[in-house]
């Protein structure tokens, strides 16, 4: 009876160490695929210009797009979409 507890127990700790195992390998897929979708920003702030102490201008450059956005505290607004500049790559 003692030796069916045992196998028991060692059969369960098997187990126990396949699932971690497997989030193991899991989470370092995971961790692999967003390292390399870091380096592909989507927003770029081009430029940005203080107003006062809690307000500033931004120019973010989105799927080659320009805008020009407003931000003061917590608040951010769209204030215009710029013009491409001639000449100037694709973001």
């Amino acid at each position: 009876m003692a030796v069916g507890f045992a196998l028991h127990y060692l059969f369960a700790l098997g187990i126990v160490a396949l699932l971690l195992l497997g989030l193991n390998a899991a989470a370092r897929i995971f961790a692999r695929g967003r390292e390399s979708s870091a380096g592909k920003k989507t927003v770029r702030i081009l430029d940005s210009a203080p107003l006062t102490k809690q307000a500033a201008l931004h120019v973010a450059g989105i799927q080659g797009r320009r805008y020009l956005v407003g931000t003061a505290g917590s608040c951010v607004a769209l204030l215009a979409e710029l013009p491409s500049e001639p000449g100037e790559a694709p973001l």
